[in-house]
Order: structure tokens, then sequence, then C-alpha cells
């Protein structure tokens, strides 16, 4: 098996990482992760999928967006929690033979680079070596992403607050590994004590706010969450994403359509 490559996002829940991904996918140089558009990569299909993934009823977002642990079974380590923070690229070569996917392993071996989410600012010993993009929540945008992080991943239910991040009925693909953590999937919480814990505070999400530091590094792209929402910055943003990952740029279709779509879906407020 050859070594895999990875393009991984950094960013906070709800910061718009897959939507980068599903941008970065519709390069020929990158895995998709759906097989059939990865078969048969046409701007078409890129569109399809986009139009697909990124619904907008947003209460439902969780039921449809991309999912690369589903994709890839990268069950081994966890993009949000510690598990995985020292796995060696070795030790992933390892355990991708038995437990990664058939497509995973194809687009291996065809020396596709595989996107990877991460919720952490770390960089774990396996991708070490990759291009990194880092989605920091700027000023300008902190509000947005805080409707973004409510809408999503949380919401009203039975006059509660619905934990869907816990709920395996919105996470289908990982339905079966999710029921076995039994974790709650509402709060007792009043709605003023949930969100300054889990919206204002999120301990996901701090780490890539604009009060914190970032060191630079030479393979790491910090993109700000304002420039991917501004429709007159996106698409030179996009280009030069492209040219930092020194991969084959989307077609300007797929980028036209997928960034008026994904807008298009955030029309939110708190319900």
């Amino acid at each position: 098996m050859n070594n895999p490559k990875f393009i991984v996002v950094k960013y906070p829940p709800g910061g718009a990482g897959k939507f980068l991904i599903s941008i970065i996918m519709s390069s020929r140089d990158v895995a998709h992760y759906d097989p059939d558009v990865e078969n048969d990569k046409t701007p078409e299909n890129c569109i399809a999928y986009i139009r697909n993934s990124f619904t907008p009823m947003i209460k439902n977002w969780m039921l449809n967006e991309p999912n690369d642990k589903f994709t890839w079974n990268t069950t081994f380590y966890s993009n949000k929690y510690a598990r995985g923070n020292d796995l060696t690229l070795d030790e992933f070569v390892e355990r991708a033979k038995t437990t990664c996917t058939e497509h995973f392993h194809n687009c291996v071996s065809k020396n596709k680079f595989i996107p990877l989410v991460w919720h952490k600012v770390n960089t774990a010993p396996f991708f070490a070596d990759s291009k990194v993009l880092f989605i920091r929540v700027d000023n300008s945008a902190e509000k947005w992403h805080h409707r973004a992080l409510w809408n999503k991943l949380y919401g009203t239910k039975n006059g509660k607050i619905h934990l869907k991040i816990n709920d395996p009925e919105y996470n289908l693909p990982m339905k079966e590994i999710m029921s076995k953590f039994k974790n709650p999937i509402y709060s007792e919480d009043t709605f003023y004590t949930f969100a300054k814990k889990n919206i204002i505070n999120n301990e996901f999400a701090i780490p890539f706010s604009k009060d914190k530091e970032i060191v630079p590094q030479p393979n790491q792209k910090i993109i700000k969450l304002s420039d991917i929402l501004n429709s007159s910055l996106f698409h030179s943003l996009a280009a030069d994403i492209f040219k930092f990952l020194e991969i084959e740029p989307a077609d300007e279709k797929v980028l036209k359509f997928a960034h008026a779509h994904w807008c298009s879906c955030h029309l939110f407020k708190y319900s």
C-alpha cells in the first residue's frame, strides 16, 4: 500500500470546513468522498453532490453534510478529542490496512490526496508533512458562527435543548458507533446557560477564535471565516487555496454554484 497523502482542514465545528472540502474534492488531484463522483468527476456531478450535501433545511444539516469518518472509516482516531494525537504515519498505515474502506485504498493507490476533517489546532504526527487549511473565526464572522453552531448542532425538541450532535438519528452514517456511547441528547440547562457554555464558549471553537495566537507554519494557510462568507472575496480566496495546495483548481462553474448555494442555506437566526 502506498503511504496516503493528506490535505487537512482544521476548523471549529460549524465553521465552513466541510464546505471548503467539498470545493477541494472537485479537483482531479483530490479524492472525493463519493465513489461515484470520484469515478466520473465532472462539474455537473460535483455540483449535484454539493446541492445534495448542503440543505436549506438548516435544522437537518447533519443528516446530509459530507462525512469523512464514514467515507474513509478512520475511526481509530478522533478529529475532536485527544485520541489519535500521537498517531504516527506508520501506525496510521498499519491500522488503515484492516479498518479503512475499499474506496480509501483505491484513492490512495491512485495517489490522490485524502481530505480530512480536524477540529483541533494541534498537528498529529501522521499528517505532519501535509498541507493544512486553518479556518479562523475572526471578529466579523463571530456572530455568524454562533448561529451556525446553534442551528446545525443543537436546537429545541420536546421543550428541551436538543443535542443533535449526540443524537445517532442525526448521524445516520455513524449511527451504530454513536449508539454505543449513549451520550445525552437533551440538556436541562436554560437557553442562556447553555448558549454561554456551548455556543459562545464552545470548547472546540475557542482555539480557533480571534483571541487566540496562531503560530505561523510553512505548510499551513490561515483563512478568515469572514472571507469564505464574502461573495466578493471568495473566488480569489479559492484561487489562493488551490495555489497553496498545489493542486488542479476546481471548475469555475463548480465554484460559482457551490458558494451561492452554500451561502443561501445560511439565512438563519436563533430559533
